[in-house]
């Protein structure tokens, strides 16, 4: 298998299993450490290790056919970085707070960067269209049953007996609840109901981008 097989590969893998990371991170911590622990911050690098590796390899890959032609996209990100140095000299010149939001901010838009200037075969999209999928009907299935499930199994999953509280020092709440009304917000696999909404994007977009007109 050569290196752009791999890289591909690997990119299903991490596309697939990131709407599970929240769930994952939750019931691997309290296997390890046992129950009313915070999530272990070794668990939940796993995904950025992979991210890493999948740059390194489009690296090199690229590094044997180098193209530096920019377009409008390119440079899009490359002034916004360069306008967020800029910005914090000028401001509070806090490098290591720089550092933190450049993680979020940032770091996606520098993978997609590199990324785009490697090939991906129709294969592979085809084939990453239908893991999303895939991955977006057992997060939406997993949901809806969470709207009803006891709060005893979420604690034996590891997650805490509380809900729409957020404790730094313990694991995830179990679920989120609007306002007094006690009607559960959805968050499924998910860390919290809005990244959820916000990852369900995704597939939504799929669908909408490969109906037959």
């Amino acid at each position: 298998m050569d290196i752009k097989n791999i890289r591909q590969w690997l990119t299903l893998v991490l596309v697939a299993f990131l709407p599970f990371h929240a769930l994952f991170v939750t019931v691997a911590t309290k296997i390890i450490v046992g129950p009313g622990s915070a999530p272990l911050a070794y668990l939940a690098l796993w995904k950025e290790a992979l991210l890493g590796i999948i740059l390194v390899l489009a690296a090199v890959e690229w590094l044997k056919k180098p193209r530096l032609k920019l377009d409008r996209i390119d440079s899009i990100i490359l002034g916004l970085i360069g306008l967020s140095v800029v910005v914090t000299a000028m401001t509070h010149g806090d490098w290591k707070l720089y550092l933190f939001g450049f993680k979020y901010d940032f770091v996606p838009l520098v993978a997609f960067l590199v990324l785009r200037r490697v090939e991906w075969s129709s294969d592979f999209l085809d084939r990453l269209f239908k893991w999303v999928l895939v991955s977006a009907g057992v997060v939406s299935v997993y949901g809806i049953l969470s709207m009803y499930l006891p709060m005893q199994w979420f604690v034996r999953l590891g997650y805490s007996d509380l809900h729409s509280l957020y404790n730094p020092d313990g694991p995830l709440a179990a679920y989120q609840q609007i306002g007094g009304s006690g009607i559960r917000r959805i968050q499924s696999t998910m860390s919290g109901p809005n990244q959820l909404g916000l990852w369900l994007l995704l597939p939504f977009s799929i669908v909408l981008s490969r109906r037959k007109v």
